[in-house]
């Protein structure tokens, strides 16, 4: 599995009972659509695509390059990866400002890195962020005063469950310590308290503007504005020839 993440966070660390114990955990943000075969995909081509017509609007002229050709050439420029992990990035903010609003207490989320499967076949995009376990805890406290119930309908909901998750609720909820709960794990308790609708919330709210700017910043305009000034004026990088060089001097 390929991840993109500007730098990695270090675990902030405390000592409980002469052992040094982690206060934050990774996890998997729960209802992420990803950016195969969805709207946040959309987004992307959409991008590239407004900012080959803003170009072209600008262009005069027979010989000016046309929307398709700037777009190939935005194409050449731009860090798809990039791209993506600021959307990503965006996402989860808006995510742990909606969870917080609705559960009443700050989740204090912090995005970690976007995790982009080899194969979309088997998953697709993931959402990787840090949450201190204080967090962890009291959602854990949520869910036991309602037995439960959201976790197992959860697992029971999932078309394609894991075998060796679906048969440990028990384990998970009869003394496993929170502090050993893995990123899955970690994904299904938050997923028991996340609207199944807050992925197009998240879109409707931050799509358009979130991923003009993403698309913005994962350019290189250095190199897109050489190509294209060359492209305008290709007389400005041909070689000049030998004879013309000694009739200056």
């Amino acid at each position: 599995m390929k991840s993109i993440t500007k730098s990695r966070v270090k675990p902030k660390l405390q000592k409980r009972n002469g052992k040094v114990t982690s206060t934050r955990r990774e996890m998997f943000l729960p209802a992420f659509g990803g950016f195969y075969g969805t709207h946040w995909e959309e987004l992307l081509s959409l991008s590239e695509q407004l900012y080959a017509e803003m170009h072209a609007a600008e262009l005069d002229g027979d010989d000016a390059p046309d929307e398709i050709e700037l777009r190939e050439m935005l194409s050449e420029f731009s860090d798809g990866s990039k791209h993506c992990t600021s959307i990503a990035r965006s996402w989860c903010a808006c995510f742990e400002e909606k969870m917080s609003k609705t559960l009443g207490f700050p989740l204090k989320l912090k995005f970690e890195r976007l995790e982009m499967p080899l194969d979309y076949r088997l998953m697709t995009d993931r959402i990787v962020a840090t949450v201190p376990m204080g967090t962890v805890k009291r959602l854990f406290d949520l869910s036991e005063k309602d037995r439960h119930r959201g976790l197992i309908s959860n697992l029971s909901d999932w078309l394609t469950p894991m075998p060796h998750y679906t048969d440990l609720v028990k384990v998970w909820t009869g003394g496993k310590p929170l502090q050993r709960w893995d990123k899955n794990e970690l994904f299904v308790l938050f997923d028991a308290f996340t609207d199944p609708e807050i992925d197009d919330e998240i879109f409707a709210e931050i799509g358009d503007g979130v991923a003009t700017t993403a698309f913005e910043d994962s350019v290189d305009w250095k190199k897109f504005e050489a190509k294209l000034a060359r492209r305008l004026d290709p007389r400005a990088t041909r070689p000049r020839s030998a004879s013309r060089e000694r009739s200056k001097s």
